[in-house]
This record gives structure tokens, sequence and C-alpha cells, in this order.
């Protein structure tokens, strides 16, 4: 029976991981979404060095999670193996609905022009953005030709325009929102931490909203996609931080039970 709860237990796992890794790392083509010749809102610059890169982000929040619940286990002992394993299922799940969203919409970030760099001249205009006055042909200043072609790019960027593609939802903003909201739940629970517990909550919805925000002045991101990350990363953060409260009270029913039941047959 043990073995069989430790499959059920771990499979999920398993599969979410698998998922998240075929995603990653086999090359999969995101929405092919056009772009206006004139949509300014794609032509900020390219930011090679963002301010928190990707794997940096993933070291900032497991570095705290693993002192929050590792310090909670020495002198507290409030974290069991359960916590971990809700936790990381939770977070696979966060990380595995980001990455459909952003193959399925395949939104351009704000600086995908600029990669992508299109020879304006033969992809944008064609007959219908001129006009003639009977004389001579002048250029229409309103004419937005919407262009939907794979191959107007520079080929030798593909691999900055494959990322150029993703900018919706926010990776950042729904990894960092899960675990903050995570560990501030999970401190709120903790007798350990009840004195300076006000401080830490304030101080992990800060970071989160501060990683989420460099994504914007990278220009990496718009609002909306910071938006809907940090909102995907909370709701499944109290998802799986609600089921550990259920599973609580259920044992304290539980253990309340067994000790009615005792003076019960002690009189």
């Amino acid at each position: 029976m043990n073995i069989i709860k430790m499959i059920q237990e771990i499979l999920p796992l398993v599969l979410l991981l698998s998922t998240s890794l075929v995603v990653h790392f086999v090359p999969i083509k995101p929405f092919q979404r056009g772009f206006f010749c004139g949509d300014h809102t794609l032509k900020y610059p390219y930011i090679e060095n963002e301010t928190i890169p990707q794997y940096m982000c993933l070291l900032i929040w497991i570095l705290i999670s693993g002192i929050t619940i590792i310090t909670s286990q020495i002198l507290n002992r409030s974290t069991s193996a359960k916590d971990v394993h809700r936790m990381i299922t939770g977070l696979l799940c966060c990380i595995l609905v980001t990455d459909v969203a952003k193959y399925s919409v395949g939104r351009l970030r704000p600086h995908f022009l600029t990669l992508c760099n299109p020879d304006y001249n033969n992809v944008c205009f064609d007959e219908e953005a001129y006009y003639s006055d009977g004389e001579e042909e002048h250029l229409n200043e309103f004419y937005q030709k919407y262009v939907n072609e794979s191959d107007v790019c520079d080929n030798e960027k593909s691999h900055l325009l494959h990322e150029a593609r993703l900018s919706f939802m926010s990776g950042h903003a729904s990894f960092s929102f899960y675990c903050a909201t995570f560990l501030i739940m999970y401190v709120r629970n903790s007798q350990l931490w009840s004195k300076v517990t006000p401080f830490i909550q304030i101080l992990l919805f800060v970071l989160a909203t501060w990683i989420s925000f460099t994504r914007i002045s990278d220009y990496y991101h718009y609002p909306f996609d910071i938006v809907c990350g940090a909102l995907t990363g909370v709701g499944f953060a109290l998802y799986f931080c609600e089921k550990k409260v259920e599973e609580t009270t259920i044992i304290k029913d539980n253990t309340m039970n067994d000790v009615t039941l005792s003076f019960k047959t002690y009189e």
C-alpha cells in the first residue's frame, strides 16, 4: 500500500516535470502572429542584459523557499514532506499553464520589430500605400499593412525571434507571485514566524512585484502580461495552500473526536 501511495504522489510530479521539459527544450513553434508595420508598441529597444534573467529568478525563489522551509523544519518542525510535495506540484502546474498560454497566444514582445528588422520598403508598402493627386504619387502616412509572413525577419536571429513571440503571459510574474503567495500563506500558519510575519509577507510581496516590473522596464512584457501572470501564480498558490488548510482541519477534527471518545470510554 505504501508503494502504491508513493507512486500516486510521485507520478503527477514526473508527468508535469516531463511536460515542462518538453515545452522548454523541444523546438515547438509558437502561434505565428502577424504585425502592423506602423505599430510603435513593437519597436522598443532590445535589451540583451536583463535586470533579472530567468535563471536568476529561479535561483532567488529556490533559495528563499529553501531557507524558509528548512528553518521551519529545524526550529519548529512545522514542515512535512507533503508541504514540499504540494508546493512543487502547484509550481509545476503554474509553469505548465503559463507555457501553454505563451505558445497558444504567441503575443509579440515590445522589442519584436527591433529584432525582426524587416525590409520596410518591400514588406510594408505596396500599391495601396500610395495615392495620387493627379500629378504625382504620395505615401499615405495613415496606411497600416498587416504582415503575417514568417520569412520577413532576419533569419540569423531566429532563436531570439522565437522568444520574441512569447510575451503573454509573463513567466517571471507567474513564478514569482506563486512562490511569494505560497510562502506568505506558509509563514502565516507557522508559529515560528508569528512575531515577524507581517514584515516577511510584505518583503515577499515587494520582491515579487519588483521582479515582475523589471520585465516591463526591460521591454520584455506589457503590463497586461504581468497582471495575468501574477493572477495565475496567486490563483495556483491559494488553491494548493487551501488544500493544506483543509487537510489540517480534518486532522484536527479527527484528533478532537479521538480525545472525546477517550473521555467517554474512561467515564
